[in-house]
């Protein structure tokens, strides 16, 4: 077994702080555990071991959500373009 001999200090937000720790007593376990778990992740896949990214943004998610309902808009000229675009300002 190792020694524990170094100390990680972090800041964060406390209402962060107070809900991570309210999972983590679900889960049997405390802050120190997750982050020698993620830290150990690390050092074993030499990456971050979750997904980081930024999410689409707002716009993406209608355009997406219009989609998928069947709002869509078929093929139009430039002008029509313009007036639709005119529009969104209005």
């Amino acid at each position: 077994m190792t020694t524990k001999d170094a100390t990680i200090c972090v800041r964060v937000d406390k209402e962060l702080k107070e809900s991570v720790q309210r999972d983590l007593d679900a889960l049997g376990l405390d802050m120190s555990t997750l982050i020698t778990m993620t830290l150990k992740a690390v050092e074993r896949e030499h990456t971050i071991p979750f997904k980081v990214e930024l999410g689409p943004t707002l716009e993406l998610k209608q355009a997406i959500a219009d989609v998928e309902s069947g709002k869509t808009v078929g093929p139009m000229g430039f002008d029509d373009y313009l007036r639709k675009v005119d529009s969104y300002e209005n």
